[in-house]
């Protein structure tokens, strides 16, 4: 049986993680991935005297794809109340630092899976950012 304190916890951390998970989503959206090859080609040449014509692969509208923004919707937002359940019990007994020890895991979870691009970084940065900050004010609003 989970204790009601240990119950709040959670609930609260999910609360935090959900809130973590808009943050992802958004800068998912926000931050378009390039590559560095392909930029790396295109500077060569240029200086080599072509044109390059680049083509936008989409309209530019963030959810041009619903499918895919479901997708992006639905894993943030599964990562978010899993991260939550965690960080929720851990900040309760550690305080809101804990954050940083999950966005560090995190970083070593995404260099493993071959996923270490600024653009992933800055997102997991800006979840575990708002988390701790939501934890924050709710724990300050609870007083």
């Amino acid at each position: 049986m989970i204790s009601p304190a240990t119950r709040l916890s959670v609930i609260a951390g999910v609360y935090a993680g959900v809130a973590g998970a808009v943050a992802l989503a958004a800068l998912l959206v926000l931050i378009r991935p390039t590559s560095a090859a392909l930029d790396a080609t295109n500077r060569s040449l240029e200086r080599s005297g072509v044109t390059v014509v680049r083509v936008a692969p989409t309209s530019g509208r963030a959810f041009e794809d619903p499918g895919g923004a479901a997708a992006l919707a639905a894993g943030a937002l599964g990562f978010g109340i899993v991260a939550g359940a965690a960080f929720g019990p851990a900040a309760n007994r550690f305080g809101p630092w804990v954050a940083g020890l999950g966005f560090g895991l995190v970083t070593v979870g995404l260099a493993i899976a071959g996923r270490f691009t600024l653009r992933d970084v800055l997102a997991q940065a800006g979840f575990w950012s708002v988390a701790a900050a939501v934890w924050v004010g709710r724990r300050r609003r609870l007083r």
